[in-house]
């Protein structure tokens, strides 16, 4: 690879859902890299379709707190119709909160440190007859409303989408075995990827302080993304050669 940032010859793979990993995979593309393509969720809606999601929102009051921490999250809430009127909202990154912002909702608390831990750090001090939902995936780990719970918030947690492992092709494993990058979004993708692949000692590229600590306990060579951008993680990849 050159001073250029030209990726010729190396081959990263791309374990996001197809859709939420498509502009990485053209990116990579290209700036004449390799991409493999071996996507280790599929994001499902919940049995009940939204219907807990929707029933829940339905019961917010003005006063009360909707914590998000996800832009598949806030895509569904949108979906299952928000709370009218709206309560607060608190997102855990600018890139959920964008999609509120699209849909002509403002969030209340954005946290300058975008992890569970951060946000509840940023989170205000509880309130009387206030309460906090929060929103999220049914892989989601319980540092948000443990947290949140420690601080003295009533807390309720509803499944707004199911994280599930697609079927993968043996060849396309197998190339990922033989590449030099692998990018993950999360720690539940980490430990997919360790459990179908095997480890290999490549680079990872990883989005956040949580999904880096994880590939790290398992021996990746990390790379932290400075941000959850497509522009971020290609220069975190270009990086891996320079």
């Amino acid at each position: 690879m050159t001073a250029t940032g030209d990726l010729s010859g190396l081959r990263v793979v791309v374990t996001r859902a197809i859709d939420q990993g498509a502009p990485l995979v053209a990116a990579v593309v290209a700036a004449g890299g390799t991409p493999v393509v071996l996507p280790l969720l599929e994001l499902r809606d919940p049995v009940d379709g939204l219907q807990e999601l929707s029933d829940a929102l339905r019961r917010l009051q003005p006063q009360d707190w909707l914590a998000v921490t996800s832009p598949n999250g806030a895509r569904r809430v949108l979906g299952a119709g928000p709370p009218e009127p709206r309560s607060r909202l608190a997102v855990i990154a600018a890139g959920t909160a964008s999609v509120f912002l699209d849909a002509g909702w403002a969030p209340d608390l954005v946290p300058a440190d975008p992890s569970s831990a951060g946000m509840v750090e940023a989170f205000p001090p509880p309130e009387e007859a206030a309460r906090v939902l929060i929103a999220q995936g049914d892989a989601a780990r319980p540092t948000l409303a443990e947290g949140l719970r420690k601080a003295g918030w009533p807390v309720d947690t509803v499944i707004a989408y199911e994280n599930v492992q697609p079927d993968h092709d043996a060849d396309v494993v197998a190339l990922a075995a033989e590449s030099d990058v692998v990018v993950f979004a999360s720690p539940s993708a980490v430990d997919r990827h360790v459990g179908l692949v095997g480890f290999t000692p490549v680079h990872a590229v990883c989005i956040g302080a949580v999904t880096a600590a994880s590939a790290e306990s398992h021996g990746f060579r990390v790379i932290t993304a400075s941000a959850p951008t497509t522009a971020a993680l290609m220069d975190a990849i270009r990086s891996v050669g320079s």
